[in-house]
């Protein structure tokens, strides 16, 4: 139901409010849903008709509050949702209204309203009036012993402590709500009677955690990896503004466990700048339609959309000098731009408008955040001084959801960090794990002595090649698996960098102190040259740690080479990434699927030999030989193995930790030499070839 506006233009807007709710409240087996009365654009601002339209939307909503039957759906006011002549909705407008209802339907459709009381006679249910007379009975019963055993007897200590005389009558016990007529569930199964239940489904709510931070210089990275590291922040996502870098310069920023998603560089200016860094989990998509926004020094816009929460996150940097008219302009149609597509919008950075100060710019701007339903969710002051407080960092999202916005020092930048907590409606997966068998020395040395102490009498009565390896194998993992357990790890993707010690993180705790003293108060000139003193010599130990870090990663592989470019690459960001999207296109058909890809190569290169065979291609390859072998086609002599050869093919192996599908891993191996080389083998080659016909 739309309607009123004719009556709000002909002032009888109380008419149509009372035909509206009787309307309603005659048809209370339907669902309604009542639309406002949109804002009059082909009026003059000056004519009380657009105040009659708040009244009458004011009371609209109040008449059919009480109505369970009526929702409502208030219309969205904005200028650029009507047409020109102002009266009715333009293409936008239409559609903004569309989903709305849309929304609205879902609600009201995933609604569980209480099932009626059906009252049943005594004969349907089954039960004897005498069996229910007995029950209440027994129950009354009950209840007028227990209350005589504890109530009443409270309520004679009572009157002794007044100093009035007990009294010896008994007391009448309270009615209860279960001595009504209608109470018998509790003595469901006495009666045979069945009680079902119906279990509603709790689907858990995943965090995600945003951090936003005026840096002032991503050259401090040492020092954000210690704060992110071991500040109980574990944000999900990372906004920073005045990174200072160029783009190339911005490329090269390595963050442990985040990549580098979206950022904005001055092409012609220093300073400034907004990036966004999210976890590596996390699936994004580029922003193209908002490619042309950006200015700078004015609107410094970097933005992502995550593609499995529905959400568009947008960082915004405008520098103090910046155009403010412009800069709102670029705001509302960014805005409008998110709103149009659906999406959930989080916008964030540093604007340099103090939000704890009133003037003209915060009153045009909170009347436009307003105008979306968007709010500020930071609170309290993001920059303090000895003589200045300031809110000008913000976090905005829409104002229907509930957030949580702390603020943290992180103790390099004069600004304070924001993190802001969203439960988005998705469920969380449990953490993976995997399964390892545990290599300990005292089980190697117990695993060596049990192969020393057999016999191998099995495996050499058996004379089939095939039986004899079975036995062997079958003896040697009964003692494999017997000592080598396996256990379940979970998978943890939150690794402390080794070279971030205790000393480096009270460091860290009493610069954020001294920090904190000198943006509040005013200092001496001495204890202002002891904390400069103490900042730099926080940044040489902290470079002196990852340099140790580096030289004892370096020193404790036997490829030394491989982990120098290891170190190199991960700081200058260069990390290789896995890319899961594999496509094989098999003429017509394309493959996804990683095992079925594994499965056609394999295919493929089995069968590549016979087709070429069949199509006769013949391959002439050029063999050159330094003597004249002359072979007898009839005979032939295969020495039999020794313990010498057996131990060189051994020796030959790597002695790497990892296994095949056996699980034995190289290392085990080599240990195990002396004792592998005596067993029995049983692909010796007298023994096959004596079975050959």
């Amino acid at each position: 139901m739309w309607g009123g506006t004719r009556d709000v233009g002909k002032n009888e807007t109380e008419k149509g409010l009372q035909h509206m709710k009787n309307f309603v409240e005659n048809h209370r087996q339907t669902n309604f849903i009542v639309m406002s009365v949109p804002y009059r654009y082909d009026m003059d601002q000056i004519l009380c008709v657009n105040g009659e339209v708040k009244v009458y939307n004011r009371k609209l909503e109040k008449y059919l509050k009480v109505c369970e039957n009526a929702r409502i759906i208030a219309v969205d006011s904005h200028r650029d949702l009507f047409t020109r002549h102002g009266l009715h909705m333009n293409t936008r407008g239409k559609e903004q209204i569309a989903r709305k209802i849309t929304q609205t339907i879902k609600v009201m459709l995933s609604e569980k309203k209480n099932d009626p009381i059906i009252m049943k006679d005594r004969e349907d249910q089954g039960i004897n009036s005498k069996e229910i007379k007995k029950i209440v009975t027994d129950t009354q019963n009950e209840d007028k012993k227990t209350w005589t055993t504890q109530e009443e007897q409270a309520g004679r200590d009572q009157d002794q402590k007044d100093g009035k005389l007990p009294s010896k009558r008994a007391r009448k016990p309270p009615t209860k709500r279960r001595e009504h007529f209608l109470w018998l569930h509790k003595n469901m199964k006495k009666l045979n009677v069945k009680n079902t239940e119906t279990s509603k489904y709790n689907s858990k709510l995943h965090e995600l955690k945003i951090l936003h931070h005026n840096v002032q210089s991503l050259n401090k990275l040492l020092e954000l990896s210690i704060s992110l590291s071991f500040d109980e922040i574990n944000a999900d996502i990372l906004c920073f503004t005045e990174h200072w870098l160029g783009e190339n310069q911005l490329n090269s920023v390595h963050i442990d466990q985040f990549k580098l998603v979206s950022n904005f560089s001055r092409p012609t200016r220093t300073g400034g700048g907004s990036s966004i860094f999210v976890r590596n989990f996390l699936c994004t998509k580029d922003t193209d339609y908002f490619k042309g926004l950006w200015s700078e020094n004015t609107f410094e816009l970097s933005a992502i959309e995550l593609i499995d929460l529905n959400f568009i996150f947008i960082c915004i940097y405008r520098s103090p000098d910046g155009n403010f008219d412009e800069f709102l302009y670029k705001l509302e149609s960014v805005i409008c731009k998110v709103q149009s597509k659906g999406k959930n919008i989080f916008l964030c950075g540093d604007w340099n408008i103090n939000f704890l100060q009133r003037s003209t710019k915060l009153l045009e701007l909170q009347n436009l955040l307003l105008m979306y339903n968007l709010v500020n969710t930071v609170k309290t002051p993001t920059r303090i001084t000895h003589d200045t407080s300031t809110l000008i960092d913000v976090m905005i999202t829409n104002s229907n959801w509930k957030k949580q916005t702390i603020t943290y020092d992180l103790g390099y930048s004069d600004h304070l960090a924001q993190v802001a907590h969203i439960k988005i409606d998705k469920q969380v997966l449990g953490p993976k794990t995997i399964e390892k068998r545990q290599f300990t020395e005292n089980a190697i040395e117990e695993f060596i002595h049990f192969l020393q102490k057999e016999t191998w009498d099995q495996v050499l009565l058996l004379e089939d090649v095939n039986k004899s390896f079975n036995a062997f194998m079958t003896t040697f993992m009964c003692h494999f698996n017997t000592l080598f357990l396996t256990k379940t790890f979970f998978l943890n993707n939150k690794k402390k960098s080794k070279w971030m010690t205790k000393g480096l993180i009270v460091s860290r705790n009493r610069l954020r102190t001294l920090n904190g003293l000198k943006r509040s108060t005013k200092i001496s000139g001495e204890l202002l040259r002891y904390i400069n003193k103490y900042q730099l010599t926080y940044k040489n130990l902290i470079t002196e740690a990852k340099k140790r870090e580096n030289i004892r990663f370096i020193w404790s592989s036997k490829n030394k080479t491989k982990r120098i470019w290891q170190v190199i690459n991960k700081e200058i960001g260069k990390i290789p990434s896995n890319n899961s999207n594999i496509q094989l296109r098999n003429n017509a058909e394309v493959v996804t699927d990683p095992k079925i890809i594994t499965e056609k190569f394999n295919s493929f290169f089995i069968n590549i030999v016979n087709e070429f065979l069949n199509k006769n291609i013949s391959i002439r390859t050029q063999q050159t030989f330094q003597h004249d072998i002359k072979t007898c086609p009839r005979s032939m002599f295969a020495p039999p193995v020794t313990e010498n050869e057996i131990e060189k093919v051994i020796n030959k192996l790597k002695g790497k930790s990892s296994a095949g599908f056996d699980e034995i891993p190289e290392f085990l191996v080599k240990r195990c030499t002396h004792h592998i080389k005596k067993t029995p083998n049983p692909y010796n080659p007298n023994l096959e070839f004596s079975q050959i016909k």
